[in-house]
């Protein structure tokens, strides 16, 4: 999982994102977006701490109705 996580650099909507970490304990991913509602130039130049689900999705913790945030993930 981590090697396909190392290709990822854009949300779906094309958003930045970076650091991007399987948790194999949580089947979570846990990675840093540059977020162009929540994010401040001031605060870590935008990026915000957000996690996706296995297949990509945001979790409900970090957003509904944030698809443009969702992860495009091929499991081979």
């Amino acid at each position: 999982m981590q090697e396909t996580l190392d290709k990822i650099t854009e949300t779906i909507n094309g958003h930045e994102v970076k650091n991007l970490t399987w948790l194999e304990r949580d089947k979570v991913i846990r990675g840093q977006v540059k977020c162009p509602v929540t994010g401040r130039d001031s605060l870590h130049n935008g990026f915000i701490v957000i996690t996706w689900r296995a297949n990509g999705k945001v979790l409900p913790k970090w957003g509904t109705d944030r698809e443009e945030l969702n992860l495009e993930i091929s499991l081979e």
